[in-house]
């Protein structure tokens, strides 16, 4: 995970370099589109998309299946 932003020229160079040598770029951005009641709910659902990331299993939050009738989609 990288930090906070506003990202500086610096940051954006590294994360380009990390991307194109096959990582991964990560900020811990909240998102409210789950609704979050508590700072520590919003730090379990960062903390569950990262854990997605390896496959881990938890209990933090339900794992994004996709979009509804998605498997209808073309593109």
């Amino acid at each position: 995970m990288v930090r906070e932003t506003p990202f500086n020229l610096a940051h954006l160079r590294n994360m380009t370099a990390v991307t194109e040598m096959g990582g991964i770029i990560f900020p811990p951005l909240p998102n409210f589109y789950h609704k979050p009641t508590s700072i520590e709910d919003m730090v379990d659902h960062s903390l569950a998309r990262v854990l997605d990331l390896f496959s881990v299993e938890h209990q933090l939050a339900p794992r994004w299946s996709g979009l509804k009738g998605e498997e209808n989609r073309d593109c």
